[in-house]
């Protein structure tokens, strides 16, 4: 799902009416998708687990390796995200990160709405 934090819709269903000064717009929530239902229905590794030797490495092709092949892999790959895409990719971030979020990382709103049942 992409969504932005505020939305809002200009036509005559709307609580406010149609504003007619300015163009009219819909707001429409599409579950167009299934990536999770998809993903839990795929057939899982069950045995034969090994590395690759730095032969093999340097002549896997991982972008050419067919969906239904019965060899599947696991990679992990070092990435520069850039911050010039942050803004851009806000909503919906393109390389999202497993980490720990600590006090010094949050933004002053969050700061003045913690509880004193939060934890980090």
């Amino acid at each position: 799902m992409i969504s932005n934090r505020y939305a809002q819709a200009n036509n005559k269903y709307t609580e406010d009416g149609l504003d007619t000064t300015v163009p009219t717009s819909f707001i429409a929530y599409l579950d167009a998708d299934n990536h999770y239902g998809h993903a839990m229905s795929q057939p899982l590794p069950t045995g034969k687990f090994r590395f690759l030797s730095e032969h093999d490495i340097d002549n896997l092709d991982i972008l050419n390796v067919a969906d239904d092949n019965p060899t599947g892999y696991i990679v992990e790959i070092d990435l520069e995200y850039l911050p010039e895409l942050y803004e851009l990719h806000n909503y919906y971030p393109l390389a999202p990160e497993s980490v720990l979020i600590t006090r010094d990382m949050l933004c002053y709103h969050r700061m003045q709405n913690l509880s004193r049942t939060d934890t980090f």
